[in-house]
């Protein structure tokens, strides 16, 4: 796909680094320049030994680019590494402000030089302010931008996200960011430096903490693992799993569950506002979790199309069928690691993935080589003809009809950059976030900050693709487009006869974008995914949390930006094939791209997975809680539950659920409220002996006593803590 281009790859972080590894996958000719101690990420761990030849991060970011050792400091090596700028198409470097000028490397006028010179800078606050000197690592990038105040327990301290997530984020954002300016250049010929901040990326990355917090100005702070009942984890007889519902697939999550008479009731469609009923349905929902192993539950929610996951490991996502079978993954043969695995692309461009065919290369592997290419002169610069005038993608007209978070943030990155997004919505099926946190205005459907802010510099329109006349305005519309993007559950477009076929047909050079949430094949087709879904299919999920705690998700929709960092990057490379179709380089080109939110969500846990397989060394979090059977009774995996029985005893599948409010009696000595508000576990209280579990404030059917604690701030609980009998 990027044959023909060639980088420069002068980072020493992941950030910058796994940007250019991006452009290698995809067939574009990467150098890496390394000093002659080598790359800081060769010396990283997990590794082997300590030649710098068995870095697992190192062997993961570099596969398939080149080495080759230039001193800057040495004026023979800094004259053929400008030599070699002055070959390349794009420069990915990630140094200090100011820290290459020193040394000779001036990037603004390279850029000056060489008009065509796409330079990606990634630095943590970006070239200028007053923080461009500091220095961050993922940790305090992610600090910084705001992501760390959103994940973790609100009653603990905030929980690192795994690993150099961060960093990963920065990387996606510098790829499609680069192809976008090179689109730019092929069109105008005039390249750009690129300033990225890590903090920046980070920021805009906040869900809906972030428009929140801007318009009107209040933290929404840290929900935890469950934010509400049908969004959140839940153990399970062998481990725990997922679930995250919108509004529209709650009924689902009911069904599922075997308790189809909460669809029907309209107290337990918005569990935000009523917090008594959210508790009811968490407690039905773990009572049927810890009653089944986790893949019993998967399949089950499969049947009735409900948004559960498993939370896999790295070492069950090497082994996972449908990944293997849709040829995620590769295999290099490295000279000291020996045969592991790599992920290839996580899209398919007509069908077919883009792999990593080399491992990453030893120590100056290449210098020679890249010496000598150096020597030619370089490529006639074109007469620069000043600024752009225009942004890189004016005139492009996209087709948006995507919702909630991961379509239209990849969209709206199109229309930052100038492009013409028209939002499509049906009049009864408007965008979910439409929604959130509604108020009694009659306009508040237009005033949803979540909606605003990933939908801004679009353009709406309203159509119902299910009436005849809003179908034909929609066909109207195809052959004056170049994209269209959809997030919709697999055959949907196909279903409604707006398939890439029928798209192609009406307009041939038309760029289609499919984002769901799994594969387009069985099984995976069927499966209903979210954000969070993704992130715990993922593998990241199963990395982190508390020390003893169960997995821990992170603060956002952590699949969301991950696969909306990837469309972008995607038409102007599918317009670059299909420009090389019109030269005879292919004999033929279709424009049909499919992602995977789950393969797109794997790809920044890849090193812990490498790790697995070539470093002996398996990631894990904490040991697993397993056990061979499935008790009847509430005690699970040496978990010990309150059943849900107790409060709905006399409830059948099928039967209507009636909750009676009750008159709260004493308060049962010894507990505090936080108990009584958020545990769903009988514990051990750490200002007493264990107590039973407090009863609700209401009855269901006639059961329970009504009674709840008082709070006593002198007993703190959290989560982490060990359940006892």
């Amino acid at each position: 796909m990027l044959e023909g281009v060639r980088v420069v790859d002068l980072s020493r972080d992941p950030g910058a680094a796994y940007a250019a590894r991006m452009f290698a996958l995809l067939g574009a000719d990467v150098v890496k320049v390394e000093p002659p101690e080598g790359d800081p990420a060769r010396r990283r761990g997990p590794r082997r030994g300590d030649d710098g030849e068995s870095s697992a991060l190192f062997a993961y970011l570099n596969a398939a680019k080149r080495s080759a050792i230039l001193d800057s400091a040495v004026d023979a090596d800094r004259t053929t590494l400008l030599r070699l700028i002055g070959h390349a198409d794009v420069v990915f470097e990630d140094g200090a402000p100011g820290w290459w000028k020193a040394r000779g490397i001036d990037f603004a006028a390279l850029t000056a030089t060489y008009s065509q010179l796409v330079v990606v800078s990634v630095t943590p606050f970006g070239q200028d302010g007053p923080r461009a000197g500091w220095r961050a690592t993922a940790l305090t990038s992610l600090a910084s931008s705001g992501q760390l105040a959103l994940s973790g327990d609100p009653d603990a301290p905030p929980l690192k996200v795994v690993g150099q997530q961060a960093y990963y984020q920065g990387g996606l954002h510098a790829f499609s960011a680069a192809l976008t300016a090179l689109y730019a250049v092929r069109r105008e010929g005039l390249g750009d430096w690129i300033d990225l901040s890590l903090q920046e990326v980070q920021a805009a990355s906040l869900e809906a903490a972030g428009p929140v917090a801007m318009v009107r100005e209040l933290d929404t702070g840290r929900a935890g693992n469950q934010a509400r009942a049908v969004w959140g984890i839940y153990p399970c007889a062998d481990g725990y799993v997922g679930v995250a519902s919108m509004a529209r697939q709650t009924g689902s999550v009911y069904r599922c569950i075997e308790h189809p008479e909460l669809a029907e009731d309209p107290r337990f469609a918005d569990l935000i506002n009523n917090p008594e009923m959210n508790e009811v349905a968490s407690m039905l929902i773990e009572e049927w979790t810890m009653a089944r192993r986790a893949q019993e539950i998967f399949e089950a929610s499969q049947r009735h199309r409900a948004p559960f996951s498993l939370i896999p490991t790295p070492r069950d996502l090497l082994e996972w069928a449908p990944l293997r079978a849709s040829g995620f993954w590769s295999e290099v043969t490295h000279p000291t690691l020996g045969t592991h695995p790599l992920p290839g692309a996580p899209f398919t461009l007509n069908g077919e993935r883009a792999r990593a065919t080399r491992p990453a290369p030893l120590l100056g592997q290449h210098t020679d080589e890249v010496m000598r290419e150096a020597a030619e002169p370089p490529p006639a610069a074109p007469a620069s003809g000043g600024h752009a005038t225009r942004l890189p993608f004016d005139g492009l007209r996209v087709l948006d009809l995507s919702q909630v978070w991961a379509g239209p943030y990849a969209a709206r990155f199109l229309a930052d950059m100038g492009a013409d997004v028209i939002h499509i919505e049906g009049p009864g099926f408007p965008d979910a976030v439409r929604g959130l946190m509604r108020s009694d205005d009659p306009r508040s459907f237009n005033k949803a900050t979540y909606f605003n802010e990933y939908n801004r510099n679009k353009r709406g329109l309203a159509l119902d693709l299910h009436r005849p006349e809003g179908m034909e305005a929609f066909k109207r519309l195809v052959p004056l487009a170049d994209v269209v993007i959809e997030n919709w559950s697999v055959g949907v477009s196909e279903r409604l006869d707006i398939g890439y076929d029928e798209l192609r047909a009406l307009n041939p050079r038309i760029v289609f974008v499919q984002m769901p949430g799994f594969s387009k094949d069985l099984p995976e087709s069927e499966r209903v995914g979210f954000g969070p879904t993704i992130e715990q299919m993922g593998g990241l999920v199963a990395l982190q949390g508390y020390q003893g705690g169960p997995p821990h998700k992170s603060g956002i929709s952590y699949g969301d930006p991950i696969a909306g960092s990837w469309p972008p990057a995607r038409p102007p490379s599918a317009s670059g094939a299909a420009k090389a179709a019109a030269r005879g380089a292919t004999s033929s080109c279709r424009n049909a791209i499919t992602s995977s939110g789950w393969s797109e969500s794997s790809w920044s846990r890849k090193p812990s997975i490498l790790i697995t397989r070539c470093v002996t060394a398996t990631a894990t979090r904490t040991p697993r809680r397993t056990t061979s059977t499935v008790p009847a009774t509430t005690t699970v995996a040496g978990k010990v539950t309150r059943s849900a029985s107790r409060w709905r005893s006399s409830m059948t599948p099928g039967s209507r659920l009636r909750l009676t409010r009750t008159r709260r009696g004493a308060r049962s000595a010894g507990l505090c409220g936080r108990h009584a508000s958020t545990t769903r576990h009988t514990r051990r209280c750490p200002a007493g002996k264990p107590r039973r579990p407090p009863s609700m404030p209401w009855s269901v059917n006639g059961h329970g006593d009504g009674t709840r604690p008082r709070w006593r701030k002198r007993c703190r609980w959290r989560a982490s803590q060990p359940v006892r009998c």
